[in-house]
């Protein structure tokens, strides 16, 4: 599996691989993903990329699950130590988890415009892609950043 250095590398990955479905794309960069029961309620998904592995708490259902998925992916392809999401507002504050954050939007409002037919990112209504995916309205604004830099 390739590790990659910076966000913008990864990101320019994704797009080469031309799959914007998250599950698919955990199986293209060799990352196996367990829906598990076995994680604690305040971790939401964790990342070990050394196991190549992404566990999604069963508690989480789907579509959030698909941001964790891209939020763990992210975490898992650029090497980084052992992470977990919890379940509070406070990690999207450190560095890395914007970052996993914004590898997540970034698959997300690829997966949408694939789904929903749209040619660009900038047609895209952020309070309907949040609802779409069940991502909290805290996200907004990061969001919008990821949509303008498409």
């Amino acid at each position: 599996m390739m590790k990659y250095n910076t966000l913008d590398e990864f990101l320019d990955s994704v797009d080469d691989s031309g799959i914007t479905d998250p599950v698919r794309l955990c199986h293209f960069y060799d990352v196996d993903i367990d829906i598990t029961d076995r994680l604690p309620e305040s971790i939401l998904g964790y990342s070990d990329p050394i196991q190549r592995v992404i566990l999604i708490n069963s508690a989480v259902h789907s579509p959030f699950q698909y941001m964790l998925i891209g939020h763990e992916l992210t975490h898992n392809v650029l090497g980084e130590e052992p992470a977990a999401y919890y379940a509070s507002s406070y990690t999207p504050t450190l560095k890395s988890e914007k970052q996993a954050n914004d590898g997540a939007f970034y698959i997300l409002v690829r997966s949408y415009m694939s789904e929903t037919d749209l040619d660009n990112a900038w047609q895209i209504n952020v309070a309907n892609f949040l609802e779409h995916f069940d991502i909290p309205e805290m996200y907004f604004y990061q969001v919008e950043q990821v949509i303008r830099r498409l």
